[in-house]
Formats: structure tokens, C-alpha cells, sequence
């Protein structure tokens, strides 16, 4: 439970830095205000609409655009590190989203119902239950649709095969031109009623028992939905890759170049001559004769006759124990104190009167 209890909190951050959460908090007072205004009557009439085409299916554009900018920054990759489970992860961004929804739809079903105070409960209680049914279904439905398109735009195509049985339906029902047992077949069909029968009773005309027993048929269908958004998370589509430099082996006749050569350029080690240009530290190409002059500068630095310019002069013996000359005591032993730029080394057979 702790690393669902972090996801929320990771969620309702991420949703508050997208801007989701004033775009939800804008369409309640909007909505909220336009219902306010209306006549008590033409409110309870309007409200189950708008609940139903815009406040229960607010998140399903944002569940996909989310995902789809998960994929592109790779943030799929990091979650995969974390203990979260692809279930738990979907489960919490359907939470959070169908949240919002409820808020949203919470001050206008109060406003649409403010002529009878005491039948308020009982409409907020139908009401909230209808959105959040049809938003659990629909989002899970969406994230399962839009984890194999590759793109936005993929996405936008496939939708409309899949939503407009579940918008349409629905409204032809709420409507009462087209009334049928079947329609119950599709799971949005009883949110919208428990929706209407909130605020307007008397134009639901099946019984509370029918009503339960279709929002218990749709929750098994919100259980079918999150389980296959989690398996079409786990193996959706990944984001394109980058473009890579084209590399074309030698002989194989082909007529495009890879990248580096051309006319006029030497590659390294390309058997002309030419010699490999190292880099050291990132500062940019090193010119091939330092290395080489480094090694003959180390090379003189242990030849004996180095010490003819110093004024520390030393004749080494196997021992690694010299003899001074110039008045100046030989050194029997590794010195002791720090080495200036005229004294010698210890002598040893490695190293045998290196001056410094």
C-alpha cells in the first residue's frame, strides 16, 4: 500500500503540472454558472447531458496524451525500475482522473438541483455513481486503445470506432427515441441512467432493481477494461527511435556514403597513411606527434647522461647508491624532504638518475 499511496501523490503531481487540475477546476465553474443562470426546470433537464458528453469522459484525452509523453521522454523506462506495478501505475492514473470528474460533476449536479434541497443527496449519491462508472470504463478503455498506436494521431483514428457506440447509444436512450433492454448491453448505457435518475426520476422508467443489476454487469466491464489496459501497456508500442548515423560495410556496392566520408576526407585508419587522431579528456583531437615526443622526452629523462646538467651530479651503480662529485654529497637513500626542480632522484635500477 505505501508504494500506491507514493503513485497518488506522484499522479496528483503530474497532473497538477500539466494543468489538468485547473482545466477540470475551469469547466465546474463554467458549467456550475451556466447552470446557475438556467431556470431550475430547463437545469435538470440539461445537467444529465452535459454529465454525461462532457464532465464523465473529461480524462480520456488526457489519460492518452499523458501516455504518449511518457513514452516519448522514456519515463515508462523508469518506472519499470521501480516497485510500482503496470496494474497498480494504471490503476492510479484512472483513480486520480475519474477523481476530477467527480469533482467537476459534484458543484453542477448542486447547482442544477438547488429548487429541491432535500432531495439533493439522493441526486449527488445517483448522480456521482453514474460519472464515475462511465469514466472508470471509458479511461482504461482509451489507455488500452492508445497503447498501440504509435502516435496522437494514430490514436484519433482508431477512437471514433470504439466511442461512438459508447456516446451514442447512450444519448438515443436518454433521449427516449429508441428504448430496449439491449441497450443495457453497452456499459454506459446504465451511468447515463443513474445519472438522469438523480435529477429527473420520473424519466427513468426501469426499476432500481434493473439499475443495480446493470451497474453491477458494468463494473464487471470496468474490471475487463483495467486488465486490458495493463497487458496493452505492458506490450504497447514504443516510441520511434532516433535517427542513427547509416553505416555501409566496404564492398558491398552500395551508393550511399556513410556519414565522415566523402571527397576530401581522411578517416582514421583508413590504410593511407594517415595516422589515428586521439582525443584525451574530451578537449578535442590530440596531434599524433605528442605522444610520440612525450615518450622520447621520457626516454631521456632516465638516460644517465641527463645528469651532466644538473648540479647535482651522480654516477649510478647497480646498488642504486651513487657517489656525489662537486663537492656535494653522494645520496645513499630515498630522500626525505620535498624535491625541487634541480635535485635528483633516487637512484634504483628501474630508474636508474632521473633529475628533475
Amino acid at each position: 500500500m505505501r508504494r500506491v499511496r507514493a503513485a497518488l501523490r506522484l499522479e496528483w503531481g503530474i497532473e497538477l503540472r500539466y494543468g489538468i487540475v485547473p482545466v477540470a477546476v475551469g469547466l465546474a465553474v463554467l458549467w456550475t454558472v451556466v447552470l446557475s443562470l438556467l431556470p431550475a426546470g430547463t437545469a435538470r433537464i440539461l445537467a444529465p447531458y452535459l454529465l454525461f458528453t462532457d464532465t464523465a469522459g473529461f480524462g480520456a484525452l488526457f489519460v492518452v496524451v499523458l501516455l504518449m509523453f511518457e513514452r516519448t521522454e522514456r519515463a515508462r523506462d523508469a518506472l519499470a525500475a521501480t516497485p510500482l506495478r503496470t496494474g497498480e501505475a494504471v490503476a492510479v492514473r484512472v483513480l486520480v482522473l475519474t477523481a476530477l470528474s467527480v469533482g467537476v460533476a459534484a458543484p453542477m449536479i448542486v447547482a442544477a438541483g438547488r429548487d429541491d434541497p432535500a432531495g439533493l443527496p439522493a441526486a449527488l449519491l445517483s448522480g456521482l455513481s453514474g460519472v464515475a462508472l462511465i469514466s472508470l470504463f471509458l479511461l482504461p478503455l482509451c489507455l488500452a486503445v492508445s497503447a498501440r498506436a504509435r502516435t496522437l494521431q494514430d490514436f484519433l483514428v482508431v477512437l471514433p470506432v470504439v466511442a461512438v457506440p459508447l456516446v451514442v447509444v447512450p444519448l438515443v436512450h436518454m433521449t427516449g427515441v429508441l428504448e430496449h433492454p439491449l441497450l443495457y448491453a453497452v456499459p454506459t448505457t446504465v451511468g447515463a441512467d443513474l445519472v438522469r435518475w438523480g435529477l429527473a426520476p420520473e424519466s427513468v422508467a426501469r426499476p432500481p432493481a434493473v439499475l443495480a443489476a446493470g451497474a453491477g454487469y458494468a463494473l464487471v466491464c470496468v474490471v475487463l477494461a483495467l486488465v486490458w489496459a495493463r497487458r496493452a501497456v505492458d506490450a504497447g508500442a514504443v516510441a520511434p527511435p532516433a535517427p542513427r548515423s547509416r553505416t555501409v560495410p566496404p564492398g558491398s556496392g552500395s551508393s550511399v556514403a556513410p556519414p565522415g566520408t566523402g571527397p576530401g576526407v581522411v578517416r582514421p585508419g583508413s590504410g593511407n597513411g594517415s595516422v589515428p587522431r586521439r582525443t584525451r579528456g574530451g578537449r578535442g583531437p590530440v596531434p599524433a606527434v605528442l605522444p610520440f615526443a612525450r615518450a622520447d622526452l621520457f626516454g631521456t629523462g632516465r638516460d644517465p647522461r641527463c645528469c651532466s646538467s644538473c648540479s647535482w651530479r651522480r654516477s649510478c651503480s647497480p646498488s642504486g647508491r651513487g657517489s656525489g662529485s662537486g663537492g656535494r654529497p653522494a645520496t645513499s637513500g630515498p630522500p626525505t624532504g620535498p624535491i625541487s626542480p634541480r635535485s635528483p632522484r633516487w637512484c634504483s635500477p628501474s630508474s636508474c638518475c632521473t633529475c628533475r
